[in-house]
C-alpha cells in the first residue's frame, strides 16, 4: 500500500491537510504549556515588593572633628546612586567635645567628662531613614534594624557631599528637663535632694534628679468675705490662745527641678514610663525615695544617649 493514495489520503484513512493542521495545533498546545510554566517558575522565583516606611533613628556621631560638627544642619540629606534620598537630618539633639570615661570604685559609678584637648565631638541628631520593611523586620541599606543598634556590629554611616559620618543607633537616651511641680507640702520638697534617683523594679535608673532650682508659694486663696461681725472680747482671748497652740499650716508651692530622665523614642515622641514628653504638655509622675511628684515639663535642652550618658550605676 501506497503511503498517499490517489485521492492525497494518508494512508487511505486520513486527509493530508488535517493531519497537518492537527499536527500544528499539538504543537501550538505543547510549546504554549511550556511557555506558561517557565513564566510562572519564573514570577515564583522573584522576590516579594517591599513596603517602603519613613523611620526615625536616634543616632550619635562619634569622633567627628570640630570643624565638621559645626557644618551640619538640619535637613542635611544623604542620597543614593540614583539620586534618591535616603535619610534626612530632622534634628539636632546635641553637638559637644566628646568624653572621658572615669569609673568611682568606691561608688560603683560610670561619669563621663567633657574632653576638649582632644578635638572631636560627639554629635547626637535624630535621623530619619528611608526603611524597608520586610515580613516583620526593618531593614536599612540591606542591613536589618533593631531596638538598640543594627544588627551588625558596624557603625551607622551619614554621608553628604561635605562629610561622612560614623556612629550608633539608640532608641533610649537621657533627656535633661525643667520641670515645674504640681502644688505639694513645702516640707515635702525640702526632702528633695540633687542625686536623688529614680529605679524601675527591675533596677534600672530612670531619673536623676539634678537640682532644686527654686520654689514659689501656690496661691490658692478663696475669694475674700466680708468681713463678720466682731466676737465678745472673752471669746476673742479663747480663740487666739486655741490657734496659738496649734502647729502653723505646712505651705503649699510649686517647685522647679532640673533633672535627667530616661526616654524612649517611639514613632517620633518621646516616652517617658510611656508617657509622652513634650514642654508644657502633659504632668509626668516621678518618684523619689518613695515621694510622688507630679511634674509639667517646662523646657527640654539635650539628650545623650544611655550608653554615653554621665552618671549611670553599672549593671
Amino acid at each position: 500500500m501506497r503511503l498517499l493514495d490517489p485521492c492525497g489520503r494518508l494512508l487511505g484513512r486520513w486527509n493530508i491537510i488535517d493531519v497537518s493542521a492537527g499536527l500544528l495545533v499539538a504543537a501550538a498546545v505543547s510549546f504554549g504549556t511550556v511557555a506558561i510554566n517557565v513564566t510562572l517558575g519564573r514570577w515564583r522565583q522573584q522576590p516579594m515588593l517591599h513596603r517602603i516606611l519613613p523611620v526615625d533613628l536616634l543616632v550619635t556621631f562619634t569622633g567627628v572633628d570640630e570643624a565638621t560638627a559645626k557644618r551640619i544642619r538640619v535637613g542635611d540629606v544623604e542620597q543614593d546612586a540614583d539620586g534618591w534620598e535616603v535619610a534626612r537630618i530632622e534634628e539636632i539633639l546635641e553637638a559637644a567635645p566628646e568624653t572621658l570615661v572615669v569609673r568611682f570604685g568606691d561608688r560603683d559609678w560610670v561619669k563621663r567628662l567633657p574632653n576638649p584637648s582632644s578635638g572631636f565631638w560627639d554629635v547626637s541628631v535624630r535621623l530619619r531613614v528611608t526603611a524597608e520593611l520586610r515580613g516583620d523586620s526593618l531593614f536599612y541599606k540591606d542591613r536589618q534594624l533593631q531596638s538598640r543598634i543594627l544588627a551588625s556590629s558596624a557603625s551607622f554611616g551619614f554621608s553628604t557631599p561635605d562629610y561622612t559620618l560614623r556612629g550608633m543607633v539608640y532608641d533610649e537616651g537621657w533627656i535633661t528637663l525643667r520641670i515645674i511641680t504640681e502644688p505639694m507640702p513645702l516640707t515635702q520638697v525640702r526632702r528633695l535632694r540633687s542625686g536623688q534617683v529614680e529605679v524601675s523594679y527591675d533596677g534600672k535608673p530612670l531619673a536623676r534628679l539634678l537640682q532644686v532650682a527654686d520654689t514659689s508659694p501656690f496661691d490658692s486663696a478663696p475669694p475674700a468675705e466680708p468681713p463678720a461681725a466682731s466676737p465678745p472680747p472673752k471669746a476673742q482671748q479663747a480663740k487666739s490662745e486655741k490657734a496659738s497652740t496649734n502647729p502653723p499650716p505646712d505651705p503649699l508651692v510649686n517647685a522647679t527641678l532640673h533633672l535627667e530622665a530616661r526616654c524612649r523614642f517611639h514613632h517620633g515622641q518621646l516616652l517617658f514610663k510611656g508617657k509622652p514628653v513634650s514642654e508644657h504638655g502633659p504632668a509626668l509622675p516621678f518618684n523619689f525615695d518613695g515621694m510622688l511628684v507630679e511634674a509639667t515639663v517646662d523646657a527640654i535642652s539635650s539628650f545623650k544617649p544611655v550608653a554615653l550618658s554621665s552618671e549611670v550605676p553599672r549593671s
